[in-house]
């Protein structure tokens, strides 16, 4: 796969590479700029707003800095007026609520514009940096220390949060993540789309060619913090071909985006491997401003750090493109701060819920600052993907920062991939571990497309490589995707006589299923039924169906499809369902009638590692020592006369066992 680096880089040409040394610290959150975030569905309109003692410090000195400095970028946070059963802070993005949270910004704005004028201050119309968001309930502007204050004293505003800067978070590794031949279990991510919020993607790159599906641009104008916008024509924001490109690398930083774009789906590199997820797609948000001061830089200007309202707005661009692609994941290299615990109060919290809610995951760096217990912003919040990263010997980066609250490990140490003017670029940091994972879940996605946010993170941790870090003793799970694979296949195998209920697909969406049938096995047959719409049926033994190669289709109206089989033969039989339009609420069921080989006892091995399946009109016993099921064990035993686990037996977490005795086996 294509390698990055967090604390070195080099950029790599076709004959020779030149290495230099650059901080590890590779995501910085600077405390200059503040914005104000406004959140919630329906918004109160009178009465005091509860805050929290921490709210009142942040705020205290908030007005402090704004005091100090003249003025300061905010994002203000409204107070929800929640309804019966809704979530205080996270939006569905409905018409109604973007119309609501429109109306309700202006309600905000005007009184903030009528207290500057009873103080004699500037009009409404001269409320500098100005951003509205659409889905994230809020928005930003800059804010003197009089403005903060009249914020707060606002009946509809929760919070006012600093609009803080960040910066970028600095052979194959593919393998060691189960990768083979390109491909994990033959998939690679084929009708899947990875977001990436970064400095924007060198699109025209030879193994970045034809990724980029979609482009857009948050960057900010603000002379007072030496900010200068990057999209196209200096423009606050765009959506427009290539407003997604990666900015020039006469900026320290920019090339980074197009390191992250490459693990996640670069094509194949004789030299340097690939992607992750090498038939994906890729939308692209450069999120970047540059800023030109050396103490925001932490060294010589020109840099690149990106504002936290540009990041939410380029959440919210995702959010919005929900319906357009099947996005699986959004990759955040980025970071800054230090945090022990959960950081919900954060103001990204509600977009990404709202993107979690729709399926996508936001898979964040967790930092590159050597905090053995702690970990940066956003990867503190509960609801993303946070990833550290590990060495090539499988032991934890001495940079990757870690904390209670980290999900997942992947490589993170010498990875290489692609770079800006064609060339490429090895470096380490959990910049370059956060997207193999994003890829994975893209791979995986394309597997299972009906799979949870929540179903892959738990398998990606069921299944990976237990990784103990010798700073503080946390085991954590290094990505092993060929074995999530294999688990995720254990979810939807459906035993005889079994079913998945409530089964949903959107238009175009593929969902698969399999039903493992023994040997002497009769009369096979599988079914859809209830629920609404119209879902299409494909089944195939051996490997999974596509609507050109198939053993047996069923395309009826409605939702009742079936596939008999009066003499199968044994095997996995892979069943595909297709939605031409969407179907909701439908049963997936198997059933057919078992023979046997033999009417001998049998003994079971004393450890079941992949599939297996035994079947016998006798009775079917454990080892008398033990039998232990693994992690990516599946184990389906078909009995006449009895099954019998003696002491011993064993079924370890993400392992999958199938059991029924049918007295009237023949």
């Amino acid at each position: 796969m294509f390698n990055l680096l967090v604390g070195r880089k080099r950029v790599l040409g076709t004959q020779s590479a030149a290495r230099k040394r650059v901080s590890p610290l590779v995501w910085v959150r600077r405390l200059f700029p503040v914005t104000v975030l406004v959140a919630g569905a329906a918004l109160a309109q009178s009465g005091p707003v509860s805050r929290s003692a921490a709210d009142h410090q942040r705020h205290s000195a908030l007005v402090q800095t704004a005091s100090a400095r003249g003025s300061v970028p905010v994002i203000v946070e409204l107070a929800p007026q929640r309804a019966a059963g809704e979530s205080l802070r996270v939006q569905q993005g409905t018409p109604a609520q973007v119309a609501d949270l429109r109306v309700a910004q202006d309600r905000v704005l005007s009184r903030l514009v009528a207290a500057r004028s009873n103080a004699g201050l500037r009009s409404a119309q001269d409320v500098a940096r100005f951003k509205r968001f659409s889905y994230f309930p809020g928005m930003s502007l800059r804010a003197s220390a009089q403005d903060v204050q009249a914020l707060l004293a606002d009946p509809e505003v929760l919070r006012v949060h600093e609009d803080v800067l960040r910066k970028p978070v600095m052979l194959d590794a593919t393998a060691r993540v189960g990768m083979v031949s390109g491909a994990f279990q033959g998939r690679t991510g084929a009708g899947q789309v990875v977001a990436v919020l970064d400095s924007g993607i060198e699109k025209t790159h030879p193994y970045m060619s034809g990724r980029v599906v979609s482009e857009a641009c948050y960057s900010t104008t603000d002379a007072g913090d030496a900010s200068t916008s990057l999209c196209p024509g200096g423009a606050s924001s765009s959506t427009a071909v290539n407003s997604g490109l990666d900015c020039s690398s006469s900026i320290n930083g920019c090339g980074h985006g197009t390191m992250v774009g490459g693990i996640v789906a670069g094509n194949t590199h004789p030299s340097y491997g690939g992607g992750m997820a090498r038939s994906a797609e890729l939308i692209s948000i450069q999120i970047y401003s540059r800023i030109d001061d050396s103490t925001m830089c932490g060294g010589a200007p020109p840099c690149i750090l990106t504002w936290l309202s540009d990041e939410i707005q380029g959440l919210e661009r995702v959010y919005a493109l929900r319906s357009s692609y099947r996005i699986a994941a959004v990759n955040m290299s980025l970071g800054g701060g230090a945090y022990s615990s959960h950081c919900d109060s954060e103001p990204e919290f509600p977009i990404v819920a709202s993107l979690r809610l729709a399926g996508i995951a936001t898979v964040v760096a967790s930092g590159n600052e050597y905090q053995s217990s702690r970990l940066s912003a956003p990867a503190c919040l509960s609801n993303v993907i946070s990833v550290g990263s590990t060495t090539d010997g499988d032991t934890v980066s001495a940079f990757s920062n870690s904390a209670s609250m980290l999900q997942l490990l992947a490589p993170g140490d010498d990875i290489t991939s692609t770079y800006l003017s064609g060339s490429y670029l090895t470096g380490d940091g959990t910049s370059f571990a956060t997207p193999m994972v994003a890829g994975a879940i893209a791979a995986l996605k394309e597997q299972h497309p009906q799979a949870s946010v929540d179903t892959l993170l738990a398998m990606l941790k069921n299944t990976g490589l237990g990784v103990v870090d010798s700073r503080n003793q946390l085991l954590r799970s290094r990505i092993r995707v060929d074995q999530a694979m294999s688990g995720l296949d254990s979810l939807t195998r459906i035993s005889n006589g079994g079913s998945h209920a409530g089964q949903s697909g959107t238009t175009g969406q593929f969902s698969y299923y399999t039903v493992v049938v023994p040997s002497g096995a009769s009369n096979l047959s599988i079914q859809t039924t209830g629920g609404t719409g119209n879902p299409n049926m494909y089944v195939k033994r051996g490997s999974r169906p596509t609507q050109a190669s198939f053993d047996c289709s069923s395309a009826n109206a409605g939702t009742t499809e079936a596939c008999s089989f009066a003499s199968p033969t044994a095997g996995t039989y892979h069943v595909m369902l297709h939605a031409p339009s969407t179907y909701s609420g439908v049963t997936v069921s198997a059933d057919f009638d078992v023979g046997c080989a033999s009417s001998s006892n049998i003994v079971l091995p004393s450890s079941v590692g992949g599939a297996a399946e035994h079947s016998t009109c006798g009775t079917i016993l454990s080892n008398a020592t033990s039998t232990a099921v693994s992690s990516t064990g599946v184990l389906q035993l078909n009995a006449g006369t009895g099954i019998q686990l003696r002491t011993g037996f064993r079924l370890s977490a993400g392992g999958r066992l199938w059991a029924r005795v049918y007295p009237d086996m023949q």
